[in-house]
C-alpha cells in the first residue's frame, strides 16, 4: 500500500514549512552543540519540573490598538452607510436604487466581520493571559503546554517530539528574521498533528534574532530533561510572571536589553560596536512616534491581562520534585531602569512627543 500524499497547502504543510525554513535537528537525546543558556527563559524550577515562558509575554499588548481601530472604523463606516441609505429607502424597497442595494448587501457583511474581528482582537489582547508557559517533567518524560481550554494543558511525549529550527523572514526578505526552536508532534507520515484546531507544537521561549540564542535556550531545556537541574549553568535573570513598572511602558520591543545597546555601556567594547548601538538608538528615536504608542499599549496590557494558573493535577505532579521556585541566585528580569536606560527612555519619549506635536500641528 502506497504512502498517503503529503499535505502541501495549509498551516504547516510543505509550502508553509519551506517559508518557515524548517530544519530538523537530531533527537532530544543528542546535543545541538550550542552552549546551554537559560537567560530570561525560566519561570520556576525544582528537581523534576522546569517551567519556561512560551513567548507570549513579549508580544502581549501590541495588537489591541489595532482591534480598537477596527471597531472604530467599522462603527464610522456603519454610520456613513446609514447616512447614505435613508430609513425610508430601506423600508420601502422599491425606492432603493441598484447602488443602494449593492452598498447594503455588500457592505453589511464586511462591517459585521470587521467589527467582530476588532472585538476579538481588542479583548483577547488586552484581557487575555500574560503568557502560555510550558512545563518539562523529567521524571515522567512529558511536556505540558498550558492552554486556556476546559480540557487543560496539552501533553507531549518528550522522547517522541521532533526538534525543528524555524527562521521566519519578513515579506521583503530584507527585514531581520526571527529564529526559534520548536518541538513538533508529528504522525507516522511526518505531518504535524492538530488538537483543538491548533498545531501540536511547543516553542522554546521567545523568538530571537540570533540563531545561537535560540539553540542555547533549547539546549538548556534538553540538558535539564536528560541530566537534571544539577547539570544546568547558573541563570542570571528569570522571567517575571507580570512585567509592570516604567520599563513596561518605555522599553520599546525590549530593545534596551538587546546586545548592541547593552554594548554601548560595556567597558572594553570596540568603537564599531558603540557606533552600532548609537545608530540603533537613533533609528528607534525616528520611529518613536509610532513605536511608543504600541509600547504604551503593551504596558497597559501588562496591568490588565490575567495570570495563567495550572490545574491542581499538574501542580501535584510538579510538587513531587519539591517546591517550585525561581532558579537559585537569579534576579527577576523586570528590573528598574538603570541610569543609561533612563537616558535612552527619555530620548525616545522626547522623540515621540516631538513627532506627535508635529503631526497635530500640521
Amino acid at each position: 500500500m502506497s504512502a498517503p500524499k503529503k499535505r502541501r497547502f495549509g498551516a504547516f504543510g510543505s509550502i508553509d514549512r519551506k517559508y518557515r525554513q524548517w530544519r530538523y535537528l537530531p533527537g532530544v537525546r543528542h546535543g545541538s552543540g550550542a552552549r546551554p543558556d537559560g537567560e530570561r527563559l525560566v519561570y520556576r524550577i525544582n528537581e523534576t519540573t522546569l517551567e519556561i515562558g512560551g513567548g507570549g509575554s513579549f508580544v502581549r499588548g501590541y495588537l489591541w490598538p489595532l482591534g480598537l481601530t477596527a471597531i472604530l472604523v467599522s462603527c464610522a463606516l456603519t454610520y456613513g452607510l446609514i447616512t447614505i441609505l435613508s430609513f425610508d429607502d430601506i423600508v420601502t424597497e422599491p425606492g432603493m436604487a441598484a447602488m443602494d442595494y449593492a452598498l447594503l448587501i455588500g457592505g453589511t457583511p464586511i462591517l459585521v466581520a470587521g467589527f467582530a474581528f476588532g472585538v476579538l482582537l481588542f479583548f483577547g489582547d488586552l484581557f487575555g493571559y500574560t503568557d502560555a508557559p510550558v512545563r518539562f517533567d523529567r521524571a515522567r518524560r512529558r511536556i505540558y503546554a498550558w492552554r486556556d481550554h476546559p480540557q487543560g494543558p496539552e501533553e507531549y511525549d518528550w522522547d517522541a517530539v521532533k526538534v525543528v529550527t524555524q527562521d521566519v523572514r519578513g515579506p521583503t526578505q530584507v527585514a531581520t528574521s526571527f529564529k526559534s526552536v520548536l518541538l513538533v508532534d508529528e504522525d507516522e507520515h511526518g505531518e504535524v498533528r492538530f488538537s483543538r484546531k491548533l498545531p501540536r507544537i511547543v516553542q522554546i521561549g521567545e523568538v530571537s534574532a540570533s540563531p545561537e540564542q535560540a539553540l542555547q535556550a533549547y539546549e538548556f531545556v534538553r540538558l535539564f530533561m536528560e541530566q537534571g537541574p544539577a547539570a544546568l549553568p547558573p541563570v542570571r535573570h528569570y522571567l517575571s510572571v507580570r512585567r509592570r513598572g516604567l520599563r513596561a511602558f518605555v522599553d520599546v520591543l525590549g530593545m534596551m536589553r538587546a546586545t548592541p545597546i547593552a554594548a554601548l555601556t560595556s567597558s572594553g567594547r570596540p568603537p564599531r560596536e558603540r557606533a552600532l548601538a548609537a545608530a540603533l538608538i537613533a533609528s528607534i528615536g525616528l520611529l518613536a512616534p509610532m513605536l511608543m504608542c504600541f509600547q504604551i499599549a503593551h504596558g497597559i496590557a501588562m496591568h490588565t491581562c490575567r495570570t495563567p494558573h495550572w490545574p491542581a493535577t499538574h501542580e501535584a505532579l510538579a510538587a513531587s520534585g519539591g517546591p517550585m521556585h525561581p532558579p537559585p541566585g537569579a534576579s527577576p528580569d523586570h528590573q528598574p531602569l538603570q541610569r543609561h536606560e533612563q537616558f535612552i527612555a527619555t530620548f525616545w519619549l522626547l522623540c515621540a512627543i516631538a513627532g506627535w506635536a508635529w503631526l497635530i500641528g500640521r
